[in-house]
């Protein structure tokens, strides 16, 4: 009888954890919806791979890349330009910054 009861009480638990665990589920399909169908995302992941394709020309083993990693977004604030910028001698840019001001401007 106890073992019953055990079961029993732990359907009743696992019925409640269900639903929360459906509501999670639900929030993260929102969220990659909402991802997928974001023209600003599309645009700024663009962006990207043209910068990284136009870096990479010349190399048969990264130049022409079909898409961006996501891993790979971190990274973007350490990737600078070579040199100075212009002949004000301004800091050299992070990509980051690049793609969020071609951003800004096409907004």
């Amino acid at each position: 009888v106890r073992r019953r009861l055990r079961v029993h009480e732990l359907s009743l638990a696992s019925d409640g954890r269900l639903g929360e665990l459906e509501a999670v589920v639900g929030a993260y399909a929102d969220a990659a919806r909402a991802v997928r169908a974001s023209a600003s995302l599309r645009k700024c992941m663009g962006l990207l791979l043209a910068a990284g394709n136009f870096m990479n020309h010349g190399n048969a083993r990264l130049g022409g890349a079909l898409g961006v990693r996501p891993l790979a977004l971190p990274k973007l604030k350490d990737v600078r330009a070579s040199g100075r910028n212009g002949s004000a001698g301004l800091p050299r840019e992070s990509l980051l910054c690049f793609v969020a001001k071609r951003m800004d401007e096409s907004a």
